[in-house]
């Protein structure tokens, strides 16, 4: 109904009338449309958008790998703080190792080195499975969220296409898909 109401506004325009065209009519009537902007925030359902198209298992592994990340890498900054550190009965990793696994924390160099080693390993893992995932969760959401976009713009009728060039068209294409 509304876009026989718009061609009739276009059929209107187009005839001589007594009467001058409403405002609404004369909108209807253009065959160009203003292009709007939304200017502000970035809303929340974007965002939803994009993390259903990045998919719940990609974004959990995500999640872990990111905090094994951080976590791992305190782990080695505490650890060469312990390493280093002449009184060790006094540092932070003793006395949370001592409660956490009820022993005396190791001592010896390469004791200490074998540890600090599993922590640099842990966090390679964790970095890379962090990266990776983040690089398949982007390819996964561009790829659908793209595939959607573009089954909406050719499923639109003609007269939408005459009210939006091509290059319009086309350049919010390239732009979403430079963002994504």
């Amino acid at each position: 109904a509304k876009v026989h109401h718009e061609l009739d506004a276009v059929k209107r325009s187009h005839s001589t009338t007594q009467t001058p065209l409403t405002e609404k009519q004369q909108d209807a009537a253009k065959v160009l449309v203003e292009e709007r902007r939304e200017q502000g925030y970035v809303k929340w359902s974007t965002y939803m958008v994009y993390f259903e198209a990045v998919g719940f298992r990609i974004l959990v592994v995500l999640a872990i790998s990111l905090i094994g990340i951080m976590v791992w890498q305190n782990n080695c900054s505490l650890w060469i703080v312990y390493w280093t550190e002449e009184k060790k009965k006094e540092a932070f990793v003793y006395r949370w190792w001592t409660k956490l696994l009820s022993t005396t924390p190791p001592e010896e160099p390469q004791q200490l080195l074998g540890i600090y080693a599993i922590c640099v390993v842990l966090l390679l893992f964790s970095n890379i499975f962090g990266h990776a995932f983040e690089i398949i969760g982007g390819f996964f959401s561009a790829r659908k969220i793209f595939t959607e976009a573009a089954k909406g713009v050719l499923a639109r009728p003609f007269l939408w296409w005459n009210a939006n060039p091509t290059g319009r068209v086309l350049n919010r294409f390239s732009e979403d898909v430079a963002v994504m």
